[in-house]
């Protein structure tokens, strides 16, 4: 169940203001394996966890000209999640500041700052054992770009950079390039090079998951036990990612996009033992995981996306996705699993999607999508398709009826990667949803 409200207010083009809000609450099902005792076989139950939740967010602009523009926003979030292998109750404070103005007539500078502050209670578990249950993040952040007019409406180049620091892995930088050549009214090219991180996670850092049991064998006489334990020397994942880009206009009714990318990662994620097995009590041992930064990778592909209106009540839009994810070890690495996550990610995806404005205020929404399988994963390749009627019988007042994943009764999209929940598949849904703008 989720309810929430939105208020606006102020005169556009001098000073406006936003509100809104929204709290959440349902039950999410799902089965687990999991140790659940020293020298025990992992065990599959039934979870149902309670999942509550409310956000808040308020935002103030306030315009000096048309072309300078001052932002103020701030949001809270509160996230209670219960299970009995690992809950998590997180409270997230987050303020940002943004401005615009221009400068010499050919350049719009665009700068800002933000702060974010987290704090959670993890509740572990034999499965999840969380050393330090209570945690304080704090992340702190700039931004600063550059559009410049190289040729006045042919020519642009857009220079920036983000500036972060955040408690795992210090300052972090993060600059981009693009340019936009016009090369007539409906037809432009764009290139771009920027570069990105994923700082480490609460869970790289410090928390010890009882991954499994090894039955006694010839080589090891007794059962170990996997850990995977959190290594705080953990760096972040870097990517630089180059692309090259065409949007064209053909007629008053047809558009197309297509985008060409080459992605190259650095310092990725590995599982690598620390040491060897060790006496771990009750009879067991324990051989403990750690993720460390020894793999690098490359993706590329293209994606095209293509916009028609055969009619003016009717509009298409289709896209495909093809992609391929290269990944190589570091020499020295001892991961025999991480390679193989080239077959996590879909090498083909397409989905078309239509939309019918309908006489007396009804509209008619039907997407269709494929995507390849993931034979890494054991997930097969799958179809299906979404429908939404919407009907607007007074002004401001959206009546919508949604259907999800009709095609089949459940297919399975992912498998987890961490805790050893017993893969769940998306079903086939029905909602209903209502939405009143005053």
């Amino acid at each position: 169940m989720r309810a929430g409200a939105r208020l606006d207010g102020g005169t556009a083009g001098a000073a406006t203001w936003m509100v809104e809000g929204e709290a959440y609450h349902e039950a999410v099902q799902s089965r687990t394996r999991a140790l659940v005792g020293p020298g025990d076989p992992a065990r599959e139950f039934d979870e149902e966890d309670d999942v509550r939740g409310a956000y808040a967010l308020a935002r103030w602009n306030r315009w000096f000209s048309p072309t300078a523009e001052l932002s103020v926003q701030g949001y809270y979030d509160r996230t209670d999640r219960s299970s009995e292998v690992l809950g998590e109750v997180r409270d997230t404070w987050d303020l940002d500041l943004q401005h615009r103005f221009t400068l010499g007539g050919w350049q719009e500078i665009v700068w800002g700052l933000g702060a974010r502050l987290t704090r959670d209670r993890v509740d572990g578990s034999y499965a999840a054992e969380v050393p330090n249950d209570r945690r304080t993040d704090r992340l702190w952040s700039a931004f600063l770009q550059d559009e410049i007019d190289l040729v006045p409406d042919r020519l642009r180049l857009t220079l920036g950079s983000k500036f972060e620091h955040n408690d795992y892995t210090g300052i972090e930088v993060q600059p981009n390039a693009r340019a936009l050549w016009v090369v007539t009214p409906r037809h432009r090219l764009w290139a771009a090079v920027s570069r990105a991180v994923r700082t480490p996670s609460r869970a790289e850092a410090d928390i010890r998951f009882r991954m499994s049991l090894l039955e006694p064998s010839p080589e090891m006489p007794v059962p170990v036990e996997i850990h995977l334990v959190g290594n705080e020397d953990f760096e972040s994942e870097t990517l630089m990612a180059y692309e090259l880009g065409y949007r064209g206009a053909f007629g008053r009714t047809l558009t197309v996009d297509a985008t060409a990318f080459c992605h190259v990662y650095r310092e990725l994620r590995t599982i690598e033992p620390v040491g060897g097995p060790s006496p771990g009590g009750e009879g067991v041992w324990v051989q403990e995981m750690t993720a460390e930064n020894r793999m690098r990778g490359t993706v590329y592909g293209t994606e095209v996306e293509t916009g028609w209106h055969p009619a003016p009540w009717w509009r298409l839009r289709l896209s495909y996705t093809w992609m391929v994810l290269r990944l190589t070890p570091e020499d020295g690495s001892q991961d025999p699993l991480s390679e193989a996550a080239e077959g996590e990610a879909p090498r083909n995806q397409v989905s078309v999607l239509s939309s019918w404005d309908l006489p007396a205020g009804w509209e008619l929404d039907l997407w269709v999508r494929h995507a390849a399988g993931l034979p890494s994963l054991g997930v097969d390749a799958y179809t299906t398709a979404d429908l939404r009627i919407g009907w607007t019988p007074l002004p401001g007042l959206d009546v919508s009826l949604v259907g999800q994943n009709l095609l089949d009764a459940s297919h399975p999209e992912f498998t987890p990667e961490i805790l050893s929940t017993v893969p769940a598949e998306v079903e086939r849904s029905v909602y209903a949803r209502v939405t009143w703008t005053h």
